[in-house]
């Protein structure tokens, strides 16, 4: 069966494209096809590697001549046709080279053998499935992801054609956004597949609060770097600031990765930490009103230098840490249980012309970390956490601004107590979760388990 594909995407060599001159010859074929038709598709095999437009790229095996004839008839405005099919003008009509069956072969004789004698890595795993499958529709564009499976039960025979058929689908739905870094980097399979799903749904999600008018045009959402989007904020107009920047602890390290679904896919490192707190120091002394307030979730360790560098771009700060006792049993333990766990987490607080608190709540604040089943997000706080904060520092109508907003705590918390609010995020999947809640609340509708028609 021959497959069409455009002719920007096959690949001539040079010295084939000099010998391609419109001779008599060629003359003569390209009036032969006109009339007569196509009669043997161009030989092709794929190139390595995708092109920047996402699409693959082809080199010619056979048929020079043939496309060169094309290409003349494309100039003249002239259509033909291919197993009496329609050729569109741009599309050649091409069958792929054994070295495709070749290779599929190759391929499903290394999945059956890593199925009897190794426990592949998931990731490899899912990688090897649909490498299979994007083969087997190189040499039949209409191959389904059942069908696929079929064959691969086939060469597995302790695999059923339908536990294959599952395999499929998740491997499907995971490698289309490998790309993600909470995906790559999940625990297991199923995680993987679990965080693909919540990451189409929070875009869905998203899709709709964009086109929805439902939430405050008091509340704005910036997706991007805040060291780019800050400086673009105009001076003097902000009452607040909340912001839980990294901590420094090398959170993406192996070690939080064995504890918690959601990862912390960010550069985490001491120096980083500092040079991002930094800036939202001297940027948000410079946003701030003559009179506003601060608060920055920070680690014990950057405690002494927060306080120093915050003193030097102009705040006052108070001089012992917020405590937010997140936990009476859960906690990360350090040690093992060998150490203590730790319940709690450090807020510095500092203000800008002496504004302060409305009012003197005491330093430890007790609320509830977000549940395991309802956490969207690796570093999420608690919505009543940040109102409490909020509610002690401003006024209904002033403006809170949030330049790491993660899925939007700080957000939700400003627009429930009338506030106006700035958030600024880098992740994409986590404006999507923050757009979608301020749309539509903080609960989201179940995605539907994946069924047998999406194969």
């Amino acid at each position: 069966m021959a497959r069409k594909i455009l002719r920007d995407l096959i690949k001539l060599e040079n010295r084939q494209r000099s010998e391609l001159k419109r001779d008599e010859g060629l003359r003569q074929l390209r009036d032969s096809i006109h009339k007569s038709g196509l009669l043997h598709p161009i030989v092709v095999t794929e190139v390595e590697g995708p092109l920047s437009a996402g699409l693959r790229t082809h080199k010619l095996i056979a048929g020079g001549r043939r496309l060169a004839a094309i290409d003349w008839l494309w100039e003249e405005q002239k259509t033909f046709k291919c197993d009496n099919e329609d050729i569109p003008i741009g599309m050649v009509p091409t069958i792929y080279s054994f070295e495709e069956e070749e290779r599929l072969k190759r391929e499903y004789a290394e999945f059956a053998e890593n199925e009897y004698r190794l426990n592949l890595p998931w990731l490899d795993r899912n990688a090897a499935l649909m490498r299979i499958h994007e083969l087997e529709q190189l040499l039949n564009p209409t191959q389904t992801l059942k069908a696929t499976a079929e064959k691969l039960a086939a060469v597995a025979p302790q695999k059923s054609v339908e536990s294959m058929a599952v395999a499929m689908m998740r491997a499907k739905k995971i490698v289309q956004h490998i790309a993600d870094p909470a995906i790559k980097f999940a625990r297991n399979e199923n995680e993987a597949y679990s965080l693909a799903i919540r990451k189409e749904e929070a875009q869905i999600h998203a899709l709709i609060a964009k086109q929805s008018t439902t939430f405050s045009a008091d509340i704005k959402l910036i997706e991007g770097d805040l060291c780019e989007h800050m400086p673009k904020l105009e001076a003097g107009t902000i009452d607040l600031l909340i912001a839980d920047p990294p901590y420094g602890i090398q959170a993406g390290a192996e070690g939080y990765k064995t504890r918690t679904v959601h990862h912390h896919n960010y550069e985490d490192t001491p120096d980083a930490a500092r040079r991002l707190i930094q800036f939202i120091l001297s940027e948000g002394w410079r946003v701030t009103r003559s009179r506003a307030n601060l608060f920055i979730f920070c680690d014990i360790n950057l405690w002494s230098w927060l306080c120093e560098a915050a003193e030097k771009a102009g705040w006052t700060g108070f001089r012992t840490p917020i405590i937010w006792a997140k936990s009476d049993s859960e906690g990360l333990a350090p040690w093992g249980s060998q150490g203590f766990r730790r319940t709690y987490e450090l807020i510095f607080f500092a203000t800008k012309g002496q504004r302060g608190l409305l009012h003197s709540p005491v330093d430890i604040l007790r609320h509830a970390r977000v549940g395991r089943a309802d956490r969207d997000y690796a570093a999420a706080k608690p919505i009543s956490l940040l109102k409490e904060l909020i509610s002690c520092s401003t006024l209904p109508g002033e403006t809170i601004l949030d330049p790491c907003c993660g899925s939007g705590s700080a957000i939700l918390a400003a627009k429930e107590l009338k506030r106006a609010a700035i958030g600024i995020e880098l992740d994409n999947n986590a404006c999507n979760l923050t757009m979608a809640k301020l749309s539509e609340g903080t609960e989201h509708a179940p995605t539907p388990a994946p069924t047998p028609a999406d194969l």
